[in-house]
């Protein structure tokens, strides 16, 4: 099996205008999640952390499995709403992207709710699979809001689920969705970028997004 890569890296324009990553990632052997902060809230990195911490530390992410992750997040965001005083406070700094990859003996079980990318590794080519909502992306907080303040989802949100046989696929990860600017690079850059993944080479594709920084405007973050 190839070594896990993790990566993160801070957006070019993030970067220029002095803001923190706003993505984060949770990395263990049989789960890979990635978090994604609203773009449009100043210090939606606080959410993405509070919650890793706070997941992290209330459930025996060990031993669980993909029918107990809702439940997990669940109970997550009911904690972590009373950290804030009104609802204006945590509905801006819990606006992110949950994409969630468990590994079971038979399959890999990916659970989404926003913005991002499924990659794929069928043993012969890596792809990638986008998960786009549009304008209005897919915020699990959009369950603890007042539904009169939301232009999209005032029935509420729920986690959508992507099954991979192991049949099939040999690995499966997720990405943020700053993983859309690889359509802007060029095709030895793009074929060097799924070799890195392939061989399982975090150094090389954090070396590729250095060399390609002013491409790569968004934050991205790579669990595969």
């Amino acid at each position: 099996m190839n070594q896990r890569i993790v990566v993160n890296k801070l957006g070019s324009d993030h970067y220029a205008e002095e803001r923190n990553n706003q993505d984060f990632c949770i990395s263990l052997p049989q789960l890979k999640v990635v978090l994604d902060g609203c773009g449009s809230q100043r210090f939606s990195e606080v959410g993405t952390r509070l919650f890793a911490q706070l997941f992290l530390e209330k459930n025996d992410v060990n031993s669980m499995n993909d029918e107990e992750f809702e439940n997990a997040v669940k109970a997550t965001f009911e904690d972590l709403i009373k950290i804030f005083p009104r609802e204006e406070y945590y509905a801006s700094n819990l606006s992110f992207t949950i994409l969630a990859c468990f590994e079971t003996e038979e399959e890999f079980v990916v659970y989404s709710c926003g913005d991002g990318y499924i990659i794929t590794d069928n043993g012969e080519t890596i792809e990638f699979v986008q998960l786009d909502d549009g304008e209005f992306p897919k915020y699990y907080i959009y369950n603890y809001v007042n539904k009169e303040n939301l232009q999209a989802y005032k029935e509420g949100v729920t986690f959508t689920i992507n099954h991979f046989s192991k049949s099939e696929f040999q690995n499966v990860g997720v990405a943020t969705d700053g993983l859309r600017f690889y359509e802007d690079l060029n095709i030895l850059e793009k074929n060097k970028l799924k070799e890195a993944l392939k061989a399982g080479k975090a150094g090389k594709i954090k070396i590729l997004i250095n060399r390609n920084r002013s491409l790569f405007k968004d934050d991205i973050t790579i669990c595969f």
